[in-house]
């Protein structure tokens, strides 16, 4: 294997991102626990309470812990090697490109094009978890790609070094 020249690892760490999962979770959770809050008694003197929920509380709820797992463990990986660039998005999607295969790599600012994987008309495919910098791939048959990266004067160096 090819020594390592560049190696990043991004999360999703959008402080907002977060909002918009969090808030919902904490609104079914609070559904689901508040029988505990609530100090009613019966006439015996007894508290009881059930948590029994709707079958559609339960679903949302498992949704809601399924996202938040999803969301928690995910990363982007960019490892570059004087050979090729590779990416591993998600947890299924793996890409390579051979620097041979590459005839201009330059590093942007973009505008917002979202997170995950999408299609631009601008910069072709786009592999992104945060940020609006990133390595605009052009590959010799005309396609491109950019790749997101929050490092990138590193980023820089390494493609100036490899493609000079």
């Amino acid at each position: 294997m090819k020594k390592i020249l560049f190696q990043e690892q991004q999360r999703f760490t959008q402080w907002w991102l977060w909002a918009i999962l969090l808030i919902p979770s904490c609104i079914v959770l609070y559904n689901f626990f508040s029988p505990l809050f609530n100090t009613s008694s019966t006439d015996s003197g007894n508290f009881s309470f059930s948590i029994v929920m709707p079958r559609e509380n339960w679903i949302v709820l498992l949704l809601l812990v399924l996202i938040l797992i999803f969301f928690i463990f995910i990363r982007m990986t960019t490892v570059i090697n004087a050979d090729k660039i590779v990416i591993k998005h998600l947890y299924f999607v793996k890409k390579e490109w051979k620097w041979s295969d590459i005839q201009s790599a330059k590093i942007i600012k973009y505008g917002f094009v979202g997170y995950g994987i999408r299609l631009s008309l601008n910069h072709g495919t786009v592999y992104n978890i945060k940020g609006n910098k990133g390595m605009l791939i052009q590959l010799k048959n005309g396609k491109k790609r950019l790749i997101g990266t929050q490092k990138p004067e590193e980023l820089s160096k390494v493609i100036l070094a490899i493609l000079k």
